[in-house]
């Protein structure tokens, strides 16, 4: 069932019925850093929702609902995570897709101290995702990255338990894994798509060359060597033998953790390799290559 947020005017809160019967009431407070700051809290009947809203909204009026940011915050961990888990070898697009879940959850939470959090907080969360309609795989994978970070918490005696570990444990009878292979191409699916780049290719090869179209080439290479986005990405002309057909796999481009600028480094796990290719690809990549002015091979 969806959520139903029973809209109030900003700045005035909201209470919203979520998919498990209990309701979210979550105020904003006035910023007083800068930033804008909510307090949030889960109750079970919108009887109790309506009096905490009321007495939260009078606590604001009366200028005694200040909330800053709380040293023992769930958002306030999130950092420290990060920087345990970067320096354990994770790289900084994998850092960044963490930060994007964790963040959510840290919103999601507002300044409610670690030390108070229970269960009914995360089955909230969780509830909340569901209710807005996302794939299981993606709530799985959420559920997930938000349970690692806490046995963190519980390792650094943050937490005393994964309030989390339920839903780990329970996420597999809820749907969502059967359709995990569902992302491999058929091959019917593989000849539709390269027939597709193909027109693409020849139109812009013979009447548009300087458009430098990648896409049909670029495919045929990650389709036939897995190589990831990143790799493809760092990939020059170099690292290429068009007369053996072998792709030396040596970089790859990554987001560098601090300033989200794309970066040049090792391929993930210092997965160095070569890869030998079709032919039918070699004779597409010689044609890319007469008409490309970069060392890049895309």
């Amino acid at each position: 069932m969806p959520n139903n947020p029973h809209r109030r005017p900003k700045g005035e809160g909201s209470i919203t019925l979520l998919s498990n019967g209990r309701y979210r009431v979550r105020i904003e407070t006035d910023p007083i850093d800068g930033k804008r700051h909510w307090l949030t809290k889960v109750v079970a009947t919108k009887t109790e929702a309506q009096k905490t809203l009321r007495d939260l909204t009078r606590q604001k009026e009366d200028n005694h609902l200040i909330v800053t940011n709380r040293p023992n915050s769930f958002s306030r961990y999130i950092k420290p995570y990060l920087d345990s888990k970067f320096a354990q070898g994770i790289q900084g697009s994998t850092y960044h897709t963490y930060k994007t879940t964790l963040d959510l959850v840290g919103n999601f939470l507002g300044d409610i101290p670690v030390s108070i959090l229970t269960s009914d907080h995360f089955d909230a969360l969780v509830s909340s995702w569901r209710s807005k309609g996302l794939a299981e795989r993606t709530i799985r994978t959420r559920i997930n990255t938000t349970s690692n970070m806490m046995d963190w918490c519980v390792y650094k005696g943050i937490l005393s338990a994964n309030l989390l570990s339920y839903h780990k444990k329970t996420q597999k009878r809820i749907g969502g894994v059967v359709d995990i292979h569902n992302d491999v191409l058929s091959q019917a699916e593989h000849e539709a798509l390269k027939a597709a780049m193909l027109s693409v290719w020849e139109t812009k090869r013979h009447h548009a060359p300087q458009l430098n179209n990648h896409f049909y080439p670029c495919y045929l290479l990650a389709y036939e060597t897995g190589m990831r986005v990143g790799e493809l990405a760092a990939l020059r002309w170099e690292d290429i033998n068009l007369d053996k057909c072998v792709v030396s796999v040596k970089f790859s481009n990554k987001l560098d953790k601090d300033t989200y600028s794309e970066v040049q480094g090792d391929p993930k796990y210092k997965s160095v390799r070569s890869i030998v290719f079709s032919k039918e690809t070699c004779e597409v990549l010689k044609v890319l290559k007469d008409i490309s002015k970069s060392e890049f091979v895309f």
